[in-house]
């Protein structure tokens, strides 16, 4: 994105901006960690994201008038068409739009695209913390709602019961929505984050086993773990860039559809190839680099692309677990403190079980498809 549509869309955000719970400064916190998230993710439209968290909270002054309104559908059409009357695509504004109109927590309207997703959890990590009790009580004086309320007998209500219309008390805003907010991620990275988070919270006040000690041990397994297999990894990737740059599985698909004619003999050497990328490549990698090379092959014979999937999932699985550079081994080998060698020639039958599941699944299309077709006929 251009420093000159950056500065477009920020400047309608500080137009919109209002009260310090939904200010320019929570827009940008947003912001920030939405772009972190992204990080972890494939295949992210940052344009799109970085526009989408800039637009969230434009239809916060439309709420404050009127709060029958949602702000997030509010601001969702507020959004789309202020990036059209800008020069923007339909398509880009409409996915904009879609992604403001799905952040809001207390929806029956969830986010679907991934950047849709990523503004939700980032939105939402705002909310956490003392930050998000900050703001909670922020929002509450803004719009004038009570810390509490009480109940028929006169005591207080812990924010379980039902308010009056038009009332929601802080106490309610923690029940409804902060005490559910760590379950409702979208994101992996966010939901491992918050898990962690709440280990630690619990293992340190509820249990009270969590000592600072064990807790730097933690630390120190976790780095050793994460140093082992990381530079495994980064190899892999580096030699993923190295097969893409060169063009090599296109030249071996090339090799394999002049030299085989047998469908099956076709299917055990795209086995092998696959086995032998999983060896080297992590799998996120295999799938983006093989997945255009073998599926025009595969489904030219007939086969279907999800058997396709599932036969490349298990192929590449098992050599992440075959020695000698199976990334597992690495991780089982560091978790269980043993040598790598102890741990390779153990898994050796394991290996050749899977093989065989491997054919099976391969050549045997209904375990596979089979459960799925019969679902397919009920329904």
């Amino acid at each position: 994105m251009t420093r000159e549509t950056f500065a477009l869309l920020e400047k309608y955000m500080l137009s919109c901006a209002g009260d310090a719970a939904h200010d320019s400064e929570h827009v940008r916190r947003v912001l920030y960690l939405a772009l972190e998230i992204a990080e972890t993710e494939e295949g992210v439209d940052r344009d799109l994201l970085i526009a989408a968290c800039l637009l969230h909270d434009v239809g916060r002054p439309e709420q404050f008038a009127d709060p029958t309104l949602c702000h997030a559908r509010v601001g969702g059409e507020k959004a789309r068409r202020f990036l059209l009357d800008h020069g923007f695509s339909q398509d880009f504004a409409a996915r904009v739009g879609d992604s403001v109109r799905t952040h809001r927590y207390r929806s029956d309207d969830p986010p679907e695209s991934l950047e849709a997703k990523i503004l939700f959890d980032a939105d939402k990590l705002d909310v956490t913390g003392a930050v998000g009790m900050a703001r909670t009580f922020f929002y509450a004086a803004r719009v004038g709602q009570p810390l509490y309320t009480l109940l028929p007998g006169g005591t207080v209500s812990d924010g379980s019961a039902e308010e009056p219309e038009g009332v929601h008390s802080v106490l309610r805003e923690y029940k409804v929505k902060l005490e559910n907010i760590y379950g409702s991620f979208f994101t992996p990275t966010e939901a491992a984050v918050v898990a962690t988070v709440y280990s630690l919270v619990i293992g340190v006040f509820v249990y009270k086993e969590l000592t600072w000690k064990i807790w730097v041990d933690a630390l120190k397994a976790t780095a050793d773990l994460n140093g082992l297999t990381g530079l495994a990894l980064g190899f892999s990737m580096a030699f993923a860039s190295y097969l893409t740059i060169e063009q090599i599985p296109n030249k071996i698909a090339a090799a394999m559809m002049s030299a085989i004619s047998a469908d099956w003999m076709l299917l055990l050497v795209m086995i092998i190839v696959l086995l032998i990328f999983g060896l080297f490549v992590d799998n996120i990698s295999s799938c983006l680099i093989l997945t255009p090379v073998f599926l025009p092959v595969v489904t030219g014979m007939g086969m279907s692309s999800v058997h396709f999937g599932i036969v490349m999932t298990v192929a590449l699985a098992i050599g992440f677990v075959t020695p000698p550079y199976g990334v597992n081994l690495f991780v089982a080998a560091s978790v269980a403190d043993m040598k790598i060698e102890k741990i390779s020639k153990a898994a050796i039958p394991f290996i050749g079980a899977m093989l065989i599941c491997l054919l099976l699944i391969t050549y045997v299309e209904t375990i596979s498809m089979g459960l799925g077709r019969i679902f397919e006929a009920m329904g």
